[in-house]
């Protein structure tokens, strides 16, 4: 009995020495990265409330530099903040900083497919190619955009003149969010979405199933993504993790069976399954890769699309100004209230296009957006950050520099628009002339074209695509109460 007690306290003492070893190799790697210091193990998670987590990483950016690191429960996360940062990481990143963090919940979801994928490969970048193509101002993307915004416009500026003729209060938050949708799953379906479609209600279900798992901090959820074996036990995070892959399942076989009913090169849908067909082609798709990509749009799509435009709306109650000098543009550019105007004529409306701009920078929807991970070991402004290492990329610091902005508290559209139709914020700084400067803004305020939901909001808040531009200012009659 000594001998076996003896033995497992050498196999114990073994264990440890061996995870202090690996703990110690871990913390190594990061050793010569700045960074606030944290307690044991949690490290920096009860400094960073995730509410105000932009705010947060601001302030120590301003202390650590461009790039640092936090901790959060064992391991670390590497920040990056400021423009030559940015531009480092999310430009010439490439490949090396667009890999999704391979955690449990993540992974299980999306299968490691779609545009989930922990290293992406020549499928992801297929999958990516297709939705710009369809969702973009370019090849038929146009056509299906324009299209998509024109049906379902009619319907929100309907209820937004029911409101105003009544004089009624309204929040569009909903109305916004709901037309989002309908353009995204008529884009995805081929088909016009009803609000008691099953697919238009699997959708919702699903987002608010899928984003209640993935934004999920809570103890048992990071104890599911350390210990995947207790999705097999009655957690709360492990009955939810269920559910959403099942919610899942069901709106991707609706979406297949509408698509698929309908010619296949005039939905996101069928291109996507033109393209599991091996003929020729050298990159060829699978089911889940369709079926996870397409759920994935849904899932991004609409919040991030109906954010921006209610936002604008927002904005623009509180703007009466900005309201008339975008009609008196769009009057300008299309004198007859029921002309056609689409995306081939964005670049004649500057104006609309700075408010657009100004608007997604004051407003920040997303300003932090979801963390990548480096897929090899990489440099940027010269710190080598290790492969396999989660980036936070903070955009509000950008957006909100007062040294770079001067006033970035105030909603200014002209700062993004100069006459001679020269594409730069208007300030003093000589960063703003770099050469790399509009590319940045441009990916950080989500109006690039790595970034589909943009043309949408471009869409509605000019009242392109078939619309009355007499309508436009119609469209805001009074702020509404949040």
């Amino acid at each position: 009995m000594a001998v076996l007690s003896g033995i497992l306290l050498s196999l114990i003492s073994v264990g440890l020495a061996y995870l202090l070893y690996r703990r110690r190799r871990y913390e190594q790697q990061f050793a010569h990265i700045p960074g606030p210091k944290g307690l044991p193990i949690l490290k920096n998670a009860l400094q960073m409330e995730l509410s105000k987590l932009h705010l947060t990483l601001t302030e120590w950016g301003k202390q650590y530099g461009p790039v640092y690191k936090v901790g959060l429960l064992g391991r670390y996360a590497v920040v990056v903040d400021g423009y030559d940062a940015l531009f480092e990481c999310v430009v010439k990143g490439g490949k090396k900083t667009v890999g999704t963090p391979n955690n449990f919940r993540t992974q299980h979801h999306f299968k490691g497919t779609g545009f989930f994928q922990p290293y992406p490969d020549a499928k992801w970048k297929l999958a990516r190619k297709i939705l710009h193509q369809y969702m973009k101002q370019f090849d038929v993307g146009m056509h299906l955009l324009e299209d998509a915004v024109a049906k379902q416009s009619e319907e929100m500026f309907a209820k937004f003149d029911r409101a105003a003729k009544e004089n009624a209060e309204l929040d569009p938050y909903e109305i916004v969010h709901d037309i989002t949708l309908k353009i995204i799953l008529l884009i995805i379906c081929g088909e016009q979405i009803s609000d008691d479609d099953p697919i238009f209600l699997d959708s919702i279900r699903y987002e608010s199933l899928a984003w209640t798992l993935l934004g999920d901090t809570s103890f048992d959820a990071t104890l599911l993504d350390m210990f995947p074996w207790l999705l097999y036990t009655p957690l709360r995070i492990s009955k939810l993790v269920r559910d959403a892959c099942d919610a899942q399942k069901h709106l991707a076989a609706a979406m297949k069976q509408k698509a698929l009913s309908r010619d296949l090169s005039r939905t996101l849908m069928g291109c996507f399954y033109q393209h599991t067909q091996g003929d020729n082609r050298s990159v060829v798709l699978n089911e889940d890769d369709v079926l996870f990509s397409t759920t994935t749009t849904v899932l991004a799509g609409r919040g991030t699309s109906g954010l921006t435009f209610t936002f604008l709306l927002n904005l623009l109650a509180h703007h009466q100004k900005v309201q008339d000098r975008i009609a008196e543009e769009i009057f300008s550019v299309s004198p007859d209230p029921e002309a056609y105007i689409g995306l081939d004529l964005r670049e004649a409306l500057p104006f609309t296009r700075a408010t657009l701009l100004e608007g997604l920078r004051y407003h920040s929807m997303v300003p932090t957006p979801g963390p990548k991970c480096t897929t090899c070991t990489t440099e940027i402004c010269g710190v080598v950050i290790p492969e396999d290492t989660e980036l936070l990329v903070n955009f509000w610091s950008m957006h909100h520099d007062k040294e770079f902005w001067g006033d970035p508290e105030t909603f200014r559209p002209e700062r993004f628009w100069m006459r001679t139709g020269t594409w730069f914020p208007l300030t003093t700084q000589s960063v703003a002339t770099s050469c790399h400067s509009l590319e940045v803004f441009e990916i950080a305020l989500g109006s690039s074209s790595r970034c589909p939901n943009s043309s949408c909001s471009s869409l509605i808040l000019a009242r392109d695509s078939r619309s009355s531009p007499a309508r436009t200012t119609s469209l805001i009659w009074s702020p509404w109460k949040h």
